[in-house]
C-alpha cells in the first residue's frame, strides 16, 4: 500500500511538473503579447496570493523592503512567473535542507534608469561548483518527479528577453534580527522605459 501511494504521490508530482512547465511555455511563446506599464507591486502581490497556501504549510515568512507605486514597462504576468519560481525554488530548499526558520526577503531599489529587485532567501546558498550553471535549460538538483531544470531557465528568458533585463545569483552572508544567515540572493536589473 505505501509503495502504490509513493508511486501515485511522484507520478502526480511528475504531472503538476509537467503541466506547469507547458504552460511556461505557451505563455512564454504567445503571439500576442502586449507590454503595458504596470505596478511591480501588483505583480508581487498575485504571486503571493498564489502562492499563500504552500507558503503557510511550509511556515515561510516574506519580508518586505519595497518601494510602492513603481511602475516599469513589460508584461506583469510574465514577471509574476519570475517570481513564482523564485519563491517556489526557495521553498524547495528549505525542504531539502531541513531549515526551520524559513524567511524569503523580497526588496526594490529605483535608481536613475533601472529597477532593482533582489529576492534572497536563508536556505543556505547554492553549491558553489553549480552557482554557474543554474540558469542553463534541463539543469536541476531536485529529485526527477520535482524538477525539470527550466525554471531558472525561464526565468532568465523572461527578464533579458522580455524585459530587456539582468539577472545574476549570489551566496550572500546576513544578518536578520540579530542572527546571522546565509542564503542564495537573486538581483533582477530592468530598466525604466524611456519616453
Amino acid at each position: 500500500k505505501k509503495e502504490i501511494e509513493n508511486l501515485y504521490s511522484n507520478s502526480k508530482n511528475l504531472i503538476l511538473g509537467m503541466s506547469s512547465t507547458i504552460d511556461d511555455f505557451t505563455n512564454f511563446f504567445a503571439p500576442k503579447k502586449q507590454k503595458e506599464a504596470f505596478l511591480i507591486n501588483q505583480s508581487i502581490n498575485e504571486a503571493l496570493k498564489i502562492l499563500n497556501r504552500v507558503l503557510e504549510d511550509e511556515n515561510i515568512n516574506i519580508k518586505f523592503d519595497i518601494l510602492k507605486d513603481l511602475e516599469i514597462f513589460g508584461l506583469k504576468n510574465e514577471l509574476t512567473q519570475v517570481l513564482l519560481n523564485l519563491i517556489n525554488n526557495s521553498k524547495d530548499a528549505f525542504i531539502e535542507k531541513k531549515i526551520e526558520d524559513r524567511v524569503i526577503f523580497i526588496s526594490i531599489k529605483k535608481f536613475p534608469n533601472r529597477i532593482l529587485i533582489e529576492i534572497k532567501d536563508n536556505a543556505g546558498g547554492v553549491e558553489d561548483d553549480i552557482l554557474d550553471k543554474v540558469f542553463e535549460p534541463y539543469f536541476t538538483t531536485k529529485h526527477k518527479y520535482q524538477g525539470t531544470g527550466l525554471g531558472l531557465y525561464m526565468t532568465r528568458k523572461i527578464i533579458n528577453s522580455s524585459m530587456g533585463g539582468e539577472i545574476s545569483v549570489q551566496n550572500k552572508k546576513f544578518t536578520h534580527n540579530k542572527k546571522e544567515y546565509k542564503g542564495a540572493e537573486f538581483k533582477i536589473k530592468i530598466p525604466l522605459k524611456l519616453d
